[in-house]
């Protein structure tokens, strides 16, 4: 991670039960999806210890507000 000077540890709650993709946007925001969570939670530098669902309810389904299986 972009400025970390040791290892990282990310997230308290919520955290992921087993990432799966992980991505940064242009701000440094890191994404991190897991196929079976069903949601996508972004964690804000400078320290990535709280993070924030902002995509999916953590329930599989095709509503607007649900994903299935979201990878990468």
């Amino acid at each position: 991670i972009r400025g970390a000077s040791s290892g990282v540890t990310v997230g308290t709650s919520p955290s992921p039960n087993m990432p799966e993709g992980i991505t940064f946007d242009h701000n440094g925001n890191m994404y991190v999806t897991g196929e079976t969570e069903n949601r996508v939670i972004r964690y804000a530098p400078p320290n990535f210890t709280v993070g924030a669902i902002v995509a999916g309810t953590g329930s599989a389904g095709s509503s607007s507000n649900q994903l299935n299986k979201p990878l990468g």
